[in-house]
């Protein structure tokens, strides 16, 4: 859950940008109880400290018993690239080989050049035969103006020096857009096609 941004249709169990803003200022006034804090609180554990999860060590144990039978290995978020136990579970693949894993990461990419060059260099450091493949689905609705608006927080700048950065850093990865399509996504929707062609 821990993100960077708050998109305008997300929540606080997603986002821990949002959950900070709806705890300091309280819920959206015009939507349901997904954005009420209270109760989230009730039924959410939220926490950014990832050495306070008593989750992430039962993950490894689990993770090391079915790794070998793992087809697909998937990050999603909140933002995935923002968890140091992200690039700890990918190293994992430094010194085992799953010919048939691909690697996927859903990012939104707002993020500094050094996040994505960690990135880039980590998949450097891994043999090539010990993985099948990379994936990277990042978010982004339309053109960028209105993008940013949806997005709050998409750093623009950062989002194309870093799909720059994956393409020519990574020969064989398959890289996609997934597009959150609303009314808002209307306006300027021909700059996000043009910019992915």
């Amino acid at each position: 859950s821990k993100c960077n941004l708050k998109c305008a249709y997300c929540s606080p169990q997603t986002s821990s940008s949002i959950h900070h803003e709806v705890k300091k200022f309280g819920p959206y006034t015009d939507s349901s109880s997904l954005n009420d804090i209270r109760e989230i609180e009730k039924n959410f554990d939220f926490s950014e400290k990832e050495d306070e999860n008593p989750y992430i060590p039962e993950f490894y144990k689990w993770f090391e018993k079915i790794a070998s039978g793992l087809e697909v290995l998937r990050f999603t978020g909140g933002e995935p690239f923002l968890h140091e136990n992200v690039f700890k579970t990918i190293e994992f693949l430094k010194e085992r080989s799953f010919p048939s894993l691909i690697i996927e990461i859903n990012s939104n990419l707002s993020l500094p050049k050094s996040t994505i060059a960690r990135f880039i260099t980590l998949i450097d450091s891994i043999p090539r035969e010990n993985y099948k493949g990379i994936k990277i689905t990042s978010s982004i609705d339309t053109g960028f103006e209105e993008a940013s608006y949806i997005r709050n927080g998409l750093n623009t700048d950062y989002f194309k020096t870093n799909v720059d950065l994956l393409l020519e850093s990574i020969p064989d990865i398959e890289f996609r857009f997934t597009v959150t399509f609303s009314v808002l996504s209307i306006f300027n929707f021909d700059e996000l096609i043009e910019y992915s062609m």
